[in-house]
């Protein structure tokens, strides 16, 4: 499945996000207690965005902390290729 709008780049990610949420809780090869050392959100962060530009088939990129009109700042944020939709 390739998104083709800003909802489905939505479910998509939800999807990569419970990909990584089972290999961490349920895979042989965990390496949960490993990240559970992790002290710093910006490590997490990085291991987390390679983790998952790892799995985008060339569906979706990702970026950090993009700074947002509001001048917030999210964690992560996936941009659907062909269309200009971030989730």
């Amino acid at each position: 499945m390739i998104p083709v709008n800003h909802r489905e780049l939505a479910e998509f990610a939800e999807f990569r996000l419970l990909d990584l949420k089972d290999d961490l809780e349920q895979a042989d090869s965990s390496i949960a207690a490993v990240l559970q050392s992790v002290a710093q959100e910006t490590v997490m962060r990085n291991f987390i965005a390679h983790e998952l530009r790892g799995k985008t088939s060339g569906c979706y990129t990702i970026t950090k902390e993009e700074e947002l009109a509001d001048t917030k700042r999210p964690d992560l944020r996936f941009h659907g290729n062909g269309f200009d939709s971030p989730a």
